[in-house]
């Protein structure tokens, strides 16, 4: 087909579907039942006003076992769904309550009869008459005045669920409900922020990143970007211009299934669909995070989050009690009285949860100390009620604590508890005079003499060990060698050895309160001998010169044998050549063991051949979409994956201590936006991470996107992909790391 008629076509089928799309959603306003004033409901009658199909309905509900809320629900299914909940923090009404739309004001509200007295309530808050109301099939109710022009709807006042077609503007949030049967508003809120991000905090917070447990990091890009639920399912971010800023989720169009988003009870918001026609069950599509115990003050104070795969739970720190057992984000309290700074009568002790941390409020931070210090340090300080331990760095703390969780680091929980009778000596033993002198001597004598009798056995065993270790000394042949003899334990190094041995003390690994430690391999007669075979190979690879490589590729051309010469990554070539057509000069696959070629892009990629022809095939594409994979990186995009790749480390950067592939695809996979997780790993490593760590990685990372390839079409040096402005201004348009430009 010419290309002219095939975008003709393409224009034509668009117009095609917006005019149908305009046909239905004007033939669907006009099939929607109006509902004229005078019309009224009661919960034990006429209880609700249906959509025309029957989807969805506006009306009384039944809210838990106490009464009655009014709301729109979805009634065209088994599992009644309540979407939206007017004036949801009011009591439930009772049975004898009537929703009216008036005759004379034509507004919308409630009376109940309490105690005899009539009491009303406005459900929607309108300047003008309205004439008719409508629950549209969208689960839009909506009231008109006699032009038809909208004076107030549902869609605009959100509770805690969106729906396809809804949106949620700049400034506007969702709460959460207490649970499914109670809709009233509960403790955590998704914002559309006016600076472009899409952000979670608990309820009462400030708009801050020390509150934030979700974000879609798209901050300065509009005050009018806009969440927005499509009927395909696909929930996208959308700014003042229409443009797509992010998916969420992408969305497949499915013949007779609804969608909803909602912030459920416990603070994570969701994507769910839901099949008409049968009796299945709300499916999740899409959740905001895979970590249940992500959203702050879901565990209340004083007590911390745990989670695994089957169960989500809170547990009290030690020496405290559950406030309410039926309510978990009622907290813990003390399960003893403390006394002030100025009472002296009780003693205390620490106890340690290892991997645990809650938000810090320090009003003390102790540098370069061990955990016995941390703890010896909270004591004695009436203030401190807890302490935070991590890496040399103690934070005491008063209480409350709250936003506590199991965390997978090596943060260390003291909470300060009171010391129990059966843990302390003050008042066992018996007072009666004469005989508590008696017993007492006669214990100091005993004592004394086992104590004797040991340190006369520590003594023989020294000498005798000494003189063995003595002999086995004299025994090390004094070559040079600094490895280990079988029969000994590790003799000790000169400083140069260390140097040596550590690379000049290039990797640290940790640090404690005794001193630092670096990385370092100490070899034996073997692996010295491997070493120098390495730097005779190094300089035998330097050798090799022009001519050399000159007569290599006539031998190739002699063998009618096609080549490319690599002007600086191979790897990156031949991902290059897997992204052609054959018929373009294009390869069918890389065989190799590296597995680089998957970062750089390689669509197809053959691993462990053996000399019969058999490997392994790994497509590209099925990396992001195997559903069955091990990690899966389904939820990924290339940027994300090549990030977590530097970040566990490749040829061009090292990783940091402490991380490795697992650590560093939990990184990426918890909090989906490279940037953030370097500023955590600043955050958590410390010192342990270079200074220009960050610079190095995006350098790392663009060499696996852009680095410079060789274009036999063209018969120029290109780069992978396009270099973006943005890259070019971080870099300072300092480009040698990407290959050697031009090529001669």
């Amino acid at each position: 087909m010419p290309r002219d008629h095939f975008v003709l076509m393409h224009y034509f089928i668009i117009f095609f579907v917006l005019l149908s799309t305009s046909s239905l959603a004007t033939a669907q306003q006009r099939q929607s039942s109006n509902i004229s004033r005078g019309s009224s409901l009661t919960p034990t009658k006429t209880s609700s006003w249906l959509s025309s199909s029957g989807l969805y309905a506006f009306g009384f509900y039944q809210r838990g076992n106490g009464g009655y809320a009014v709301g729109v629900f979805l009634a065209g299914i088994p599992e009644k769904t309540v979407v939206w909940t007017a004036r949801r923090d009011d009591p439930p009404v009772s049975a004898n309550a009537t929703l009216l739309f008036t005759t004379a004001e034509g507004r919308l509200i409630l009376q109940t009869a309490q105690s005899g007295q009539e009491d009303t309530t406005y459900i929607a808050d309108i300047a003008q008459t309205a004439s008719y109301a409508s629950m549209l099939d969208t689960g839009n109710f909506v009231l008109y005045n006699s032009n038809g022009d909208i004076l107030w709807q549902s869609f605009k006042y959100p509770t805690d669920t969106l729906l396809p077609t809804q949106t949620l503007s700049a400034g506007m949030e969702l709460f959460s409900s207490v649970s499914e049967t109670d809709q009233s508003t509960s403790i955590f809120r998704l914002k559309m922020q006016s600076d472009g991000n899409l952000v979670q905090y608990p309820k009462d917070t400030p708009d801050t990143a020390p509150y934030s447990y979700f974000s879609s990091f798209t901050d300065g890009t509009g005050d009018k970007v806009t969440l927005n639920l499509d009927v395909d399912g696909s929930l996208y971010l959308l700014n003042g211009t229409s443009f797509k800023l992010k998916n969420l989720t992408s969305g497949v169009y499915t013949r007779g299934t609804v969608f909803m988003m909602r912030i459920d009870s416990d603070g994570l918001f969701r994507l769910y669909s839901h099949s008409l026609g049968n009796s299945s069950k709300w499916s999740i599509v899409w959740n905001s995070t895979d970590d249940r115990c992500d959203p702050k003050g879901l565990c209340g104070l004083n007590s911390f989050c745990i989670s695994n795969d089957l169960a989500l739970g809170c547990r009290c720190l030690p020496g405290f009690a559950t406030v309410n057992q039926d309510n978990r984000t009622s907290g813990c309290e003390r399960n003893f009285t403390a006394e002030s700074c100025k009472s002296k009568g009780k003693k205390y002790t620490l106890e340690e949860l290892e991997n645990t941390s809650w938000e810090d409020v320090s009003y003390s931070v102790l540098s370069q100390t061990s955990k016995e210090d941390c703890s010896q340090a909270c004591l004695v300080d009436c203030n401190c009620e807890a302490a935070l331990f991590k890496d040399g760095v103690c934070r005491k703390q008063r209480l409350p604590l709250r936003y506590g969780r199991r965390a997978g680091d090596s943060y260390i929980a003291l909470i300060k508890v009171e010391e129990t009778s059966e843990s302390s000596t003050d008042g066992i033993l018996p007072t009666r005079g004469g005989k508590k002198e008696i017993s007492t001597n006669i214990i100091i004598i005993i004592s004394c003499l086992f104590v004797s009798l040991i340190l006369v056995i520590v003594a023989i065993f020294g000498i005798i060990l000494h003189r063995y270790h003595v002999s086995a000394y004299r025994r090390i042949p004094y070559n040079g060698n600094i490895g280990f003899c079988g029969d000994i334990a590790p003799r000790s190094f000169s400083y140069a050895e260390v140097e040596r041995m550590t690379d000049g003390f290039r990797e640290e690994i940790g640090r404690g309160s005794s001193g630092t430690v670096y990385k370092g391999t100490v070899m034996n007669d073997g692996e010295k001998k491997r070493q120098a075979n390495r730097v005779l190979a190094m300089e035998k690879l330097k050798e090799g010169n022009v001519n050399a490589a000159t007569e290599h590729f006539q031998i190739l051309r002699s063998e009618n044998i096609e080549f490319v010469v690599a002007p600086y990554e191979a790897d990156a070539q031949l991902a290059y050549l897997s992204s052609l057509e054959v018929e373009k000069g294009g390869i069918v696959a890389v065989i190799t063991e590296d597995s680089d070629l998957i970062v750089y892009g390689s669509q197809a990629t053959v691993f462990k051949m053996d000399r019969y022809g058999n490997g392994k095939e790994l497509l590209l594409d099925k990396v992001f979409d195997s559903v069955t994979g091990t990690p899966s990186f389904r939820s990924f995009d290339k940027e994300l994956f090549i990030g977590m790749c530097v970040l566990a480390g490749c040829d061009f950067l090292p990783s940091v201590p402490g991380i490795g592939i697992a650590k560093a695809y939990s990184m990426v996979s918890k909090y989906r936006n490279i940037d953030h997780v370097l500023s955590v790993l600043k955050f958590e490593k410390g010192s342990q991470m270079p200074e220009d760590y960050p610079k190095s990685f995006r350098e790392a990372v663009a060499v696996f996107q852009h680095a410079r390839v060789y274009d036999a079409g063209i018969k120029k040096i290109k780069h992978l992909k396009p270099l973006p402005q943005q890259l070019l201004q971080s870099l300072n348009e300092e480009l040698d790391f990407l290959g050697p430009y031009p090529l001669i």
